[in-house]
This record gives structure tokens, C-alpha cells and sequence, in this order.
């Protein structure tokens, strides 16, 4: 399994960043509506990337949870389900201007 996911920029043709991660991309997807990408590693944690920055944010979840896919909403309403081996978790994002 790849440790990299290289994102192009298609307009201009090039390389825009490379995302290096500690552990296996096990899965990833873009938002449908907004330039972000999510990304599990079959930790408990979700990475999220956008051209402004990237955030680690940790499953609140008691127990093990090894997030091993992903899934946006399809409407894009800031919320995403995650998958483990035998459990899923609906993971709703906070608005920046719900702060």
C-alpha cells in the first residue's frame, strides 16, 4: 500500500503537493462540493487537506476504532462515515463559523 498521495494541479499540469503519511493509505476521498480531501491510514485518526492547510482530527470514540474507509456525504453537508473492521461512525465536522 502506498505511504503518498500526490495531488496535480490538471489546469496548470504539474505537481501541486505531496501528502506523506507515517503509516498505509488505506483509503481517501474528496469532498464533493468543497477542494478537500479526507484520508484514513487504519489509524484511529482522519487527515484532512485543503489547499489552505491540514488538520489531524482524532475519531472520539471509546474504544479501538481503525478507521479503514471512508465516505463523504454526498450532498457535501460537512459529515463523513467512517468504516472499521466491525463498527461505523458518522463524523460530523465543525463550520468555521460555528467557532
Amino acid at each position: 500500500m502506498p505511504y503518498c498521495v500526490w495531488i496535480w494541479d490538471i489546469q496548470k499540469m504539474r505537481l501541486s503537493v505531496v501528502l506523506e503519511q507515517t503509516s498505509a493509505v488505506r483509503s481517501f476521498q474528496w469532498d464533493p462540493v468543497q477542494p478537500r480531501l479526507a484520508i484514513c491510514t487504519g489509524n484511529s485518526r482522519v487527515y484532512l487537506w485543503s489547499p489552505s492547510g491540514c488538520v489531524s482530527v482524532h475519531v472520539p470514540v471509546e474504544g479501538n476504532f481503525s478507521v479503514l474507509s471512508l465516505s463523504w456525504h454526498p450532498l457535501g453537508e460537512d459529515s463523513l462515515l467512517l468504516l472499521s473492521k466491525d463498527h461505523l461512525c458518522l463524523c460530523y465536522l465543525e463550520a468555521e463559523e460555528e467557532r
